[in-house]
């Protein structure tokens, strides 16, 4: 999974998750379900110990917006996303 990171959400109903790991060898597969939040990795939390990442998401329901650099993607039920982490810092 990619962490570390921050998420936020409004207070009202409430924010709930449920984050199902299976890891595969070097691959790890979730099941990530959720009410509405906002995921942000900042640069500060990005190190050179970080392994080298590359996410693809399968998007099964709602709506989400996936912003990387000057990149913006809607990503609606039924279709994917794919991207990898910002360049590391030493």
């Amino acid at each position: 999974m990619l962490v570390p990171l921050r998420v936020t959400a409004d207070p009202d109903p409430g924010f709930e998750v449920r984050i199902s790991p299976a890891p595969i060898g070097h691959v790890v597969a979730a099941r990530i379900q959720g009410s509405a939040h906002s995921v942000v990795r900042e640069p500060r939390q990005i190190t050179s110990r970080d392994p080298d990442l590359l996410k693809v998401t399968l998007h099964r329901g709602g709506s989400a917006v996936v912003c990387q650099n000057d990149r913006r993607e809607r990503v609606r039920p039924g279709t994917s996303s794919r991207w990898t982490p910002p360049a590391r810092t030493n």
